[in-house]
């Protein structure tokens, strides 16, 4: 939550600070509801073993580099997505372009 609210205070300028930290000093005292809700989620996809499985995982080694590389994986995967999406997009306009259709910025 910090990391991605403090890359959101960075995308959006022109949102004042305050509300910013009033977003987290409401977040941190209603974590619990968040907690509810993904507990709601896992149960949809795990059973209690899976779940016990998947904590297993997470105090090894590789699980606890899993958790610590995860954010940053995110973000390099969302970048990733960004720059294949920009791609396409441009190979697209530049088959339609010699094609003769005309898109309006």
């Amino acid at each position: 939550m910090e990391s991605g609210v403090a890359a959101q205070r960075q995308a959006n300028p022109r949102i004042p600070a305050v509300f910013w930290d009033r977003f987290m000093a409401q977040a941190r005292a209603h974590r619990g509801d968040l907690e509810d809700m993904v507990i709601v989620v896992y149960d949809h996809h795990f059973s209690t073993a899976e779940v016990r499985q998947l904590l297993a995982f997470y105090r090894t080694p590789v699980g606890q580099k899993m958790l610590a590389e995860q954010p940053a994986l995110f973000q390099e995967s969302m970048a990733a997505g960004k720059e294949w999406g920009r791609r396409i997009g441009m190979a697209v306009g530049q088959q339609l372009a010699a094609e003769g259709v005309r898109i309006e910025p």
